[in-house]
């Protein structure tokens, strides 16, 4: 939560990655609506990054559409754009959180 252009959560990745080669990952990048998502997109460039026609999912909802469609990658990287105040990943779906805090 807080990912901002996603330096310090692209490190985090690349270490999980690292430490659990051939497991499937799934990473939800979340800050506020109004975050530099093209910047962010571009430093998880060497992954797919959903969505893939818009900036950045700006609701549960959506995400929970996206999260049911098939596809075959093995790692989804998806760039969420919504407020902390509301519920923001679907029940049961989230293993580890990190919050950054400048």
């Amino acid at each position: 939560y807080g990912c901002s252009q996603g330096r310090t959560s692209l490190t985090i990745f690349e270490s999980i990655l690292h430490a659990c080669p051939g497991q499937s990952f799934t990473m939800f990048l979340i800050d506020q609506p109004g975050n530099d998502w093209a910047t962010t997109r571009q430093m998880f460039s060497n992954w797919p990054v959903e969505p893939s026609t818009s900036t950045c999912f700006t609701s549960r909802h959506d995400i929970e559409a996206a999260l049911a469609e098939s596809n075959p990658s093995p790692i989804r990287i998806f760039l969420c754009g919504i407020s902390f105040f509301e519920q923001v990943l679907p029940d049961g779906i989230l293993d580890i959180a990190i919050s950054g805090s400048a």
